[in-house]
C-alpha cells in the first residue's frame, strides 16, 4: 500500500507546482498593473508639463481690466476680444492642445465661456461662442480651488463623456485690484494613449490566462498520470504478494508429499522384508506347522495395518493433486494479472509520450510571446530614436517609450522562465517515462518466471497424478495380500491340501511385496527431484 508519506510528497508537488503557476500569473499582472500606471502618470505629467507655460504665456498675455470689461458687455465685436482669440488659436496650435479658452463665474458651478481660442468659430461643434453658459460641476475641483486661491493647478486625467480623456490646466486672471475675474483653461486630449494602454493591457492579460491555463492542464494531466501509475503500481504489488503465497503452498505441498513418499518407502521396505521372512519361513513350513501358523496369523495382521497406512496414503496423494491443481488456477490467475499490469504500464508510457507533444507545443506559445516582446522591444527603441530626434518636444514621449521597452524586457525574462519550467517538467516527464519502461521490463521477467512456475507445477500435477494411481494401485495390492493371507491361512489349517501349494503362494507374495518396495522407491527418488 502507498504510504501516507508518498501521499503527502505527492500532494506537496501539486502544490508547489499550482504555488508557482499562481505566483507567475500574480508577477504578470503585476507587471501589467505597474506598467499601465507608469504609462498612464508619465502621460498626465506629460500633459500638465505642456499645458503649464501655455497656460502662463496666456495670463501674461491677457489684460485683467480689458477682460473684466467684456466679462460685464460681452461685446462680441470687440476687436482686442478677437485679436486675443486669434492670438489664443495661433498659441493652441502651435502646441497642439486640444482646448485653449477663458472662462467667468456666474453663479454656482456654472460658467460663461468668453474668449474660446480652441478653433475657428466656423467649427461649430467645438467653438463655444462668447457668453455661453456650462455647469463645471464634473471638472473636477481643479478650476474651483483657481478661482479661489488664484494659483496654478491642474485636474490630472479626467474623463468626460462629450470631450474623452483629457488633462487641465487652469490659472485664474486678475484684474488690477488682484480679484479673479475668471480663469485660463489648457485641455490636452490624451485618450489615444489610454486607448493604447487598454489594447496592450488586453493583449498581455490575454497571453497571462492562456499560459495560466496551460500550467493548470499540465498539474492536472501530471495528477491523472500520477494516479494511473499508483494504481498500476498497487495492482503489481498485490500480484507478487498472491505469487509468493502461491509459492508457499506450493513448498509445504512438496514437504507433504515428501514426507508421505518418507514414509511409504519406509513401509515398502517392511512390506518387502515381511514378505521375504514370510517366504523363507513357509520353506520351513513342513517341520513346524504351528510356527507357520503363528507366523501367518502376524502377517495377517501386519498386511491389515499396511492396508490401511496405504489408504492414508491415498487420500494424502489425492489432496496432494488437488492442492497442485489449484496451484496451477492460482499461476494462472498470476500470469493474467500480470498481462493486465504490463497492458495498464503501457497506457502509462503513452500518456507520458503524449504529455511530451502536449509540451512540445508549449513552446511553440512561449516562443511567440518572446517574439511578440521582441518586436515591441524593438518597437519602443524606435520610438526612443524617433523622440530623441524631436528634441524638447519629445522627451515625455521618449520617456513612454523607455517605459514599454521595460516592459518588453520583463516580459522577455517571464518568458524564459517560463521555459525553464517547462524544461522542468519535461526532463520529470522523460524520468518518469524510463521508469515506466524500466517497470515493463521487469513485468516481463516476472512474467516470464510466472510461465517457468506454471510449467513446473504442471509437471507436479502429473506426478501427483502418478502418485495418486500409484497409491491405489498399491492399495489394491496390499488388499489382495491380505485375501492372499487369509487363504493361506486358511490353507495350513487344512494342511491335508499339502504344503506346496502354500510355498508356492508365499513366493508369489514375496514378488509382490518386493515391487511393492520398487515403486515406493521410485516414488520417493521422483518426490526427492
Amino acid at each position: 500500500m502507498e504510504t501516507s508519506q508518498e501521499k503527502s510528497n505527492g500532494v506537496l508537488n501539486f502544490k508547489l507546482i499550482a504555488v508557482n503557476a499562481v505566483i507567475i500569473l500574480i508577477a504578470l499582472s503585476a507587471v501589467v498593473i505597474i506598467s499601465t500606471m507608469s504609462i498612464i502618470k508619465t502621460a498626465e505629467q506629460f500633459s500638465i508639463m505642456q499645458g503649464m507655460p501655455v497656460v502662463e504665456k496666456v495670463f501674461k498675455h491677457i489684460d485683467g481690466d480689458k477682460f473684466e470689461k467684456l466679462v460685464y458687455s460681452l461685446d462680441k465685436d470687440d476687436p482686442w476680444a478677437e485679436e486675443t482669440r486669434l492670438w489664443m488659436l495661433d498659441v493652441a496650435q502651435s502646441v497642439g492642445c486640444a482646448y485653449l479658452f477663458t472662462m467667468s463665474p456666474v453663479s454656482g458651478s456654472t460658467y460663461r465661456y468668453i474668449i474660446d481660442g480652441s478653433c475657428d468659430p466656423s467649427d461649430e461643434e467645438n467653438f463655444s461662442p462668447m457668453g455661453t453658459e456650462e455647469d463645471i460641476a464634473s471638472w473636477t475641483e481643479a478650476p474651483f480651488i483657481t478661482m479661489k486661491t488664484g494659483e496654478m493647478t491642474s485636474s490630472g486625467i479626467n474623463y468626460q463623456e462629450s470631450w474623452g480623456w483629457t488633462v487641465s490646466t487652469y490659472k485664474a486672471i486678475k484684474n488690477s485690484n488682484g480679484k479673479s475675474v475668471g480663469f485660463i483653461g489648457c485641455d490636452f486630449e490624451v485618450s489615444f494613449i489610454i486607448n493604447m494602454v487598454k489594447k496592450r493591457v488586453t493583449i498581455i492579460i490575454s497571453i497571462s490566462l492562456v499560459i495560466f491555463a496551460v500550467f493548470i492542464i499540465i498539474i492536472l494531466k501530471l495528477k491523472s498520470l500520477m494516479t494511473q501509475i499508483s494504481r498500476a503500481q498497487e495492482k503489481e504489488r498485490k500480484s507478487m504478494n498472491q505469487i509468493r503465497e502461491g509459492m508457499e503452498q506450493i513448498r509445504v505441498t512438496q514437504e507433504k508429499e515428501h514426507r508421505i513418499g518418507a514414509t511409504l518407502f519406509e513401509e515398502a521396505q517392511n512390506l518387502a522384508v515381511s514378505a521375504k521372512e514370510t517366504a523363507a519361513t513357509s520353506q520351513d513350513s513342513a517341520a513346524a506347522v504351528k510356527e507357520i501358523v503363528a507366523t501367518m496369523e502376524d502377517t495377517n495382521d501386519l498386511s491389515e495395518s499396511i492396508s490401511l497406512k496405504i489408504k492414508d496414503v491415498s487420500g494424502l496423494a489425492n489432496t496432494t493433486s488437488s492442492d497442485v491443481l489449484d496451484g496451477v488456477a492460482q499461476i494462472e490467475l498470476n500470469v493474467k494479472q500480470l498481462h493486465e499490469i504490463f497492458d495498464a504500464n503501457q497506457q502509462t508510457i503513452n500518456g507520458i509520450k503524449n504529455l511530451s507533444e502536449k509540451i512540445e507545443s508549449i513552446w511553440d506559445i512561449v516562443t511567440l510571446i518572446n517574439n511578440v516582446a521582441d518586436q515591441a522591444k524593438i518597437i519602443a527603441f524606435n520610438a526612443e530614436l524617433e523622440a530623441s530626434s524631436a528634441g524638447e518636444a519629445g522627451k515625455s514621449f521618449r520617456i513612454v517609450a523607455n517605459e514599454i521597452r521595460r516592459l518588453s524586457d520583463g516580459i522577455i525574462i517571464g518568458t524564459r522562465e517560463i521555459k525553464e519550467k517547462i524544461s522542468e517538467i519535461q526532463h520529470s516527464s522523460d524520468n518518469l517515462l524510463k521508469a515506466s519502461e524500466n517497470s515493463t521490463k521487469k513485468i516481463n521477467s516476472g512474467y516470464e518466471n510466472a510461465r517457468g512456475l506454471d510449467e513446473r507445477f504442471n509437471s507436479i500435477k502429473k506426478s501427483a497424478e502418478i502418485t495418486a494411481k500409484s497409491a491405489d494401485d498399491i492399495a489394491d495390492i496390499i488388499q489382495q495380500q491380505a485375501t492372499a493371507s487369509e487363504q493361506i491361512l486358511i490353507a495350513i489349517k487344512e494342511i491335508a491340501s499339502g504344503v506346496e501349494s502354500f510355498t508356492v503362494a508365499t513366493d508369489n507374495i514375496s514378488g509382490a511385496a518386493e515391487n511393492v518396495r520398487k515403486i515406493s522407491e521410485e516414488l520417493n527418488n521422483a518426490k526427492q527431484e
